[in-house]
Parts: structure tokens; C-alpha cells; sequence
């Protein structure tokens, strides 16, 4: 959960959005660690969706989502979601076929994502999972999926997004309550992504 929105400058950042766990935890589940990838790519997204480009504020979170992947890889033994057309596609060559391509384009356009990025490039884990062509699908593929869906779900809630940054530019800060407070005024929607529809890849 978010904890504190800014949009006053800071150094070299014009504005930051930070999270903190309630209590402290030994470990995290793969789908805690996914959705930290879609927060971490929510900006980059954003701009995608509003401007059709992207900024220099957003290129550190790239770095950061990045290395966040190759951890989740190497160190965790964690994997892209699988793709599962059972109920799109009854014969089983063809959906095999069809999921393998879908997987090949979240890996391409983590690819893409990942080739823009400041990670660094060396240091384990991060140089094991960028040599070894296997463990970088992965990541790549991971990376791909988290933008696809942060891509989406910006895109099916821009009222939303207009909402909250209105909020911003009226208060500077908020924290704690009062950003739980604005994200449920804002009424956000999970999308609903249909991997087999080209107009939900974004193009980047």
C-alpha cells in the first residue's frame, strides 16, 4: 500500500510515491512481489498511456523493477505467470501454439523495457540472470506482464488518474489515511485483459 504521495521536488526527483509494511515479515509471496514489479512500472505506465512517451523522472523506476525481476528469478526461484487459453481455445496444439506466442510477446516487450533501463550490469544476482539466456526470458517475461497490466490498469481508469493527480496538485503530500482515502474516492478498476486482443499491448 502506498503510504505517502508527493509531488514537491526533491534533489534530482520532482516527486516520489512510497510504501511501508504495516509489521515486519520474514517473506513475501510471489504475488506480493509481482504486484511491487506493476507499482514500481505504475509512472512509467502512466505516461505511456497519457502522453505516448515517457519522461526522464521515470527511467530510475525501470532500473529498479528490473533488478526487482532478476532477484525474484535467481534468488527466489520465482517464473512469469503461466498463460492458460483453455477457455479461448479448444484444440490443444493450437492453444499451445497461441500461449507460447503470447508468452514470447511479454518477453519481448520486457525486452524492450529492460533495454532502456539504468540496472546496473554487474553484481550477482543480477549478472546470473542476465548471462544465463534462460533466467533472462524469465525476467524479461516477468517484466512484461507487470507492464501490461500497470499499462492497463492506468488505461481503464484515466478519470481516476486525473482524480487523484488533481488531489496532488491541490495538497502537495499526502499520507497514511489520507491516501487510502483518495484511491477510494477515485473508484479504480481491475481491468479485464484479454491477452488475445492487440489493443491491450501497449506500444512502446
Amino acid at each position: 500500500m502506498s503510504t505517502r504521495l508527493s509531488i514537491r521536488k526533491r534533489g534530482r526527483t520532482g516527486g516520489h510515491h512510497q510504501m511501508a509494511e504495516i509489521e515486519d515479515r520474514f517473506g513475501h509471496w510471489r504475488s506480493e512481489e509481482v504486484a511491487d514489479l506493476i507499482w514500481g512500472l505504475g509512472a512509467y505506465a502512466a505516461e505511456h498511456v497519457f502522453y505516448s512517451q515517457n519522461t526522464t523522472g521515470v527511467g530510475g523506476d525501470l532500473g529498479s523493477v528490473t533488478t526487482h525481476a532478476a532477484h525474484m528469478v535467481s534468488l527466489h526461484g520465482m517464473a512469469p505467470s503461466p498463460i492458460d487459453l483453455t477457455d479461448r481455445i479448444d484444440d490443444p496444439e493450437e492453444r499451445e501454439r497461441a500461449q507460447e506466442r503470447v508468452m514470447e510477446r511479454f518477453e519481448k516487450l520486457g525486452n524492450q523495457l529492460m533495454h532502456r533501463s539504468g540496472a546496473p550490469t554487474d553484481g550477482q544476482p543480477y549478472s546470473a540472470s542476465m548471462v544465463d539466456p534462460g533466467k533472462r526470458a524469465l525476467v524479461a517475461a516477468l517484466v512484461g506482464q507487470a507492464f501490461v497490466i500497470a499499462w492497463n490498469t492506468i488505461r481503464e481508469n484515466r478519470d481516476g488518474t486525473e482524480h487523484v493527480a488533481e488531489r496532488l496538485i491541490e495538497e502537495g503530500e499526502l499520507y497514511g489515511d489520507d491516501v487510502v482515502e483518495l484511491l477510494d474516492s477515485a473508484r479504480l478498476r481491475k481491468p479485464i485483459i484479454d491477452v488475445l486482443d492487440d489493443s491491450a499491448w501497449p506500444v512502446i
